[in-house]
């Protein structure tokens, strides 16, 4: 009995050194982990910048495309305007030389060479606003593709810190 007493008199005065090892231990594991934790967050995060700057770089190309689409539609339609008042002038002489300006046959030629002119210019306009919303497409699948990324990434990084909690559990 007393021999037993003793080893439970060593155990209990080990144990207090155990406990202060599970607390060091404990301590260490923390100081580990906020290291891991540390290191992940900044890998994580260089990740994530890459893709943003990515996707800004990309944006901006598609934003320089828009600029350029609506500067040359807008050439176009400013070069369609310049050819109806031109053709406008040479029908009004052509009316002027036939006697014919204020007739309702040239009101009528007048006012079919203004439709001509108008539907070319709403053709132009139309034209333009698929291509810029094609565009947008593109700015709004990049957008996508730079969200499923980062997303890939973040659970990529949670995966890794929970794979590590649990083997160094």
């Amino acid at each position: 009995y007393n021999s037993q007493f003793n080893n439970n008199s060593q155990l209990n005065n080990n144990g207090g050194n155990t406990e202060q090892s599970l607390v060091q231990s404990q301590s260490f594991y923390d100081d580990l982990m906020a290291a891991f934790l540390e290191m992940n967050e900044a890998a994580r995060q260089e990740a994530i910048d890459a893709i943003l700057k990515n996707l800004d770089a990309v944006t901006g190309t598609y934003k320089d495309q828009i600029q350029q689409t609506i500067d040359e539609y807008a050439k176009l339609v400013n070069q369609n305007e310049v050819a109806k008042d031109r053709a406008r002038r040479v029908v009004k002489e052509n009316q002027a030389n036939r006697g014919q300006l204020d007739s309702g046959m040239g009101r009528q030629e007048r006012l079919n060479l203004d439709i001509g002119y108008d539907n070319k210019t709403a053709d132009l306009n139309a034209a333009r606003q698929q291509a810029v919303n094609e565009i947008y497409n593109l700015i709004a699948q990049a957008e996508a593709e730079a969200a499923s990324n980062k997303a890939s990434i973040n659970n990529q990084y949670d995966n890794a810190i929970l794979q590590w909690q649990i083997a160094n559990s």
